[in-house]
């Protein structure tokens, strides 16, 4: 913490030294440069404040499509990989029954969540 403040103490000083503001003024100033794709309207005699709007609503806009993508590529793989967890729901409500409890449900819940690659046997009665 110490060494935090040390420099931000420094980096103040050397600042007003300069002439140069030490905060978010800048934010109003006109920016002067271009951005090359924007969702609102924007050019280089906008504000920074504005081209730091532009950046935010293209990196939003971005992400949601990336996320729209990688949704739609996790659904076609989950669909054409091949079945390998066993029997489906009906059976495994058959076992249920089978093995009502505590122990059934602790069955159910491994199988649906694939920690189980062997079929459970009805225990013997002796």
């Amino acid at each position: 913490v110490l060494v935090f403040g040390f420099f931000t103490y420094n980096a103040q000083v050397n600042m007003e030294s300069r002439g140069i503001d030490f905060g978010y003024g800048f934010l109003s100033q006109e920016s002067s440069f271009d951005v090359q794709f924007s969702l609102i309207e924007y050019d280089g005699s906008h504000s920074y404040f504005r081209a730091y709007l532009v950046g935010l609503l293209n990196t939003i806009l971005v992400s949601v499509i990336g996320i729209i993508f990688a949704t739609i590529l996790g659904v076609i793989v989950g669909i054409a990989r091949p079945e390998q967890r066993g029997p489906g729901i009906p059976e495994q409500l058959r076992r249920q029954k089978e093995h009502p409890g505590p122990l059934g449900q602790k069955m159910l819940f491994e199988k649906r969540l694939g920690f189980v690659r062997y079929r459970y046997q009805k225990p013997q009665q002796y």
